[in-house]
């Protein structure tokens, strides 16, 4: 290209009134050690740390380590390999689930087999052809339908169904004591929440679709729901099986 660069005027650099940039007053530092001591004190009294939390944040691999560490403590050198996956159902059929449920709860998808299986299989053709999405664990719409409806009609659930709203934000803030200086901010998404007729949060409901869910990941899904449950002030919580049709019912006392 011929951008024409000799056609460009020059640049003169005659005629400009350079200064050298005025330095400022020096000043003294008369602060002494008390007064320092003195002014720190009150920066760290003042000071807040704050620790983020979001308790549906899990680290099975990191669990199903410490498990088999413990087993073989206890006795049990041979443990049977049991992928990832399987044990869990697979990360595309957890999603397929949650967000059936959702669907359902927001009366977007009827609660019969063959609503549920059309969307169910519209959502597996979307997901599975996502970039870098697995498809383990679900490979037939019919299966995570079927798992819907079952964990519908559990009494527990059904006892609650037309109080539920999916997919409700929660934030929480706890401070030990008035002077504290840590603060914990819990964040995260309650798969569902029962409201009672006052408006008031009465459960807070969190779907699983573990098809194996070991002992220590069922303690850490109830440390979630109890997390839920101090930021919302609910009385009861419910951990809820999908895969196994169980309930797993967590109250305040």
């Amino acid at each position: 290209l011929d951008l024409r660069l000799g056609e460009l005027p020059t640049l003169a650099d005659n005629g400009w009134d350079v200064k050298p940039p005025e330095r400022a007053p020096e000043r003294t530092n008369g602060q002494d050690r008390v007064t320092f001591d003195r002014e720190l004190r009150r920066i760290e009294a003042g000071r807040r740390s704050l620790v983020w939390r979001q308790p549906s944040r899990h680290e099975p691999e990191e669990d199903e380590a410490a498990e088999a560490a413990e087993a073989e403590l206890a006795g049990f050198s041979e443990l049977e390999p049991i992928s990832r996956d399987t044990a869990r159902g697979g990360r595309t059929r957890g999603i397929l689930l949650h967000k059936l449920m959702e669907e359902v709860l927001a009366e977007e998808v009827l609660a019969d087999a063959p609503a549920l299986h059309a969307r169910a299989a519209e959502l597996l053709a979307q997901l599975v052809s996502m970039p870098g999405q697995p498809s383990a664990g679900c490979s037939s719409p019919a299966e995570p339908a079927e798992v819907v409806l079952r964990t519908l009609a559990l009494p527990a659930i059904a006892a609650l169904r037309e109080r539920l709203v999916a997919e409700v934000p929660v934030y929480d803030c706890q401070r030990a004591g008035e002077a504290a200086r840590v603060e914990t901010l819990t964040s995260g998404i309650a798969d569902a929440l029962a409201m009672d007729a006052g408006g008031c949060i009465e459960a807070v409901l969190d779907w699983k679709s573990d098809i194996a869910p070991s002992k220590r990941m069922r303690r850490l899904y109830r440390e979630q729901v109890r997390a839920y449950l101090a930021a919302t002030g609910a009385k009861r919580g419910l951990v809820v099986y999908m895969s196994l049709a169980e309930v797993d019912e967590i109250s305040v006392t």
